[in-house]
């Protein structure tokens, strides 16, 4: 009855009078999605801060990835989003091409 006359029928005209049911508070979850981390579960694991340095008790920041057979992952990563900028430009200016040859040049082309 629920389905054909209640809150999840498609035709209930009195939707807008129901107000939105949050089960759980946005705080909890907030919690729940950081307790999901790697940091958060080898702190659960283990009993110690990752991050920490156990020496100095500073912090611990990370630079940098250097594998022998692929380099470093930082310019790997980076030149990876250049090609890609530089295909989406390419796209763009192909977009500007067309819609420019399509109007004989009489309407620009707008980008949002």
């Amino acid at each position: 009855m629920v389905r054909y006359y209640g809150i999840y029928s498609r035709n209930n005209k009195n939707k807008k009078r129901i107000p939105d049911f949050k089960l759980l508070d946005e705080k909890v979850l907030e919690q729940l999605r950081k307790l999901r981390t790697w940091k958060y579960r080898i702190m659960k694991a283990f009993g110690i801060d990752p991050l920490k340095c156990e020496k100095c008790k500073g912090k611990l920041v990370m630079n940098d990835i250097y594998y022998k057979k692929y380099g470093s992952m930082l310019e790997r990563y980076r030149q990876r989003s250049l090609r890609e900028a530089e295909r989406e430009i390419e796209k763009l200016n192909n977009m500007y091409n067309s819609v420019k040859e399509v109007t004989n040049g009489e309407i620009e082309p707008l980008f949002i």
